[in-house]
């Protein structure tokens, strides 16, 4: 049994929340980058939000368009990132000992 707790989005700093925000666009780049060619890449909108009103949560939308790749793949490609992105953010939302 594993005593790691993963930090709660609530009890992050602005400063942390904001770096949160940054380190999730990066992370969807880097994957994009990595299975399609930036000169292949049209259009590469990424929007990251902090909602802290009721609740703290984490809002990201990509919007991506290539020149080689279907709508769907597009799409397809577009959703593996964010999955990508979800997945680095608990990594490092674990790992930094210094968040709560």
């Amino acid at each position: 049994m594993s005593d790691e707790k993963k930090a709660d989005l609530k009890n992050l700093s602005i400063e942390d929340l904001e770096e949160l925000c940054v380190f999730a666009e990066s992370e969807i780049r880097k994957y994009i980058y990595s299975k399609c060619p930036k000169k292949e890449i049209t259009q590469l909108e990424i929007i990251v939000k902090i909602g802290i009103e009721k609740a703290t949560n984490l809002t990201i939308e990509v919007n991506l368009e290539t020149a080689s790749l279907s709508e769907e793949d597009n799409k397809n490609l577009a959703e593996e990132a964010l999955r990508f992105a979800i997945n680095s953010i608990d990594k490092k939302l674990l790992g930094l000992s210094r968040w709560p």
